[in-house]
């Protein structure tokens, strides 16, 4: 206990490297879910839906659909749908990006047969381990003197609400180097 109060400091940045090295383990062993940037793929269903019995309701005489050839053309969609002739497309939407992930219902109304998407961001939890990685180079004017080049890299490895902590280190051309400690709010 002497040495913890001797050295607050060091003890502070021990327990950072604990949470650090947690995250690494957390993102190892709970990869994020992505969506394919190069073909369409069936996403599931939330948790707390696939516990929801599903009803059969009658429908209308016409359902309306997107133009499928159009479509699969222009979107590129998998082969399997555009084969299959008991597939239409009834509804498409853009999500924007979101961290705590986007809940997305389809809404089909049987009385028009039109189908629209609704969709509602998630709220952030707590805490996370986001494990943000960051590489990149800076060139420019500098106030005391010549031009300076920065080569630099951050790691943001915990969330608590908007705060994500973190490291970042860099290396100039002056010759000089820096490690640092980062927290940073997010609007």
């Amino acid at each position: 206990m002497e040495w913890l109060r001797n050295n607050k400091i060091n003890a502070a940045l021990i327990v950072l490297l604990l949470i650090a090295i947690g995250s690494t383990v957390w993102n190892w062993y709970h990869p994020k879910e992505t969506v394919s940037q190069t073909q369409y793929q069936a996403l599931p269903k939330e948790k707390i839906v696939e516990r929801i019995k599903t009803v059969k309701v009658p429908g209308p005489k016409e359902i309306v659909t997107i133009e499928k050839q159009v479509i699969v053309e222009k979107l590129k969609l998998p082969e399997s749908v555009a084969s299959d002739p008991n597939t239409v497309i009834t509804a498409n939407a853009e999500v924007p990006p979101s961290e705590g992930g986007t809940s997305v219902v389809t809404a089909f109304n049987t009385a028009t047969g039109e189908t629209t998407i609704i969709a509602k961001e998630k709220p952030l939890s707590l805490f996370g381990f986001p494990s943000n990685v960051e590489t990149g180079v800076r060139y420019g004017l500098t106030s005391d003197g010549p031009q300076q080049g920065d080569i630099y890299a951050r790691w943001q490895f915990l969330r608590v609400g908007k705060v994500y902590v973190g490291t970042y280190g860099e290396i100039t051309t002056q010759p000089r180097a820096r490690a640092m400690l980062e927290a940073s709010f997010r609007f």
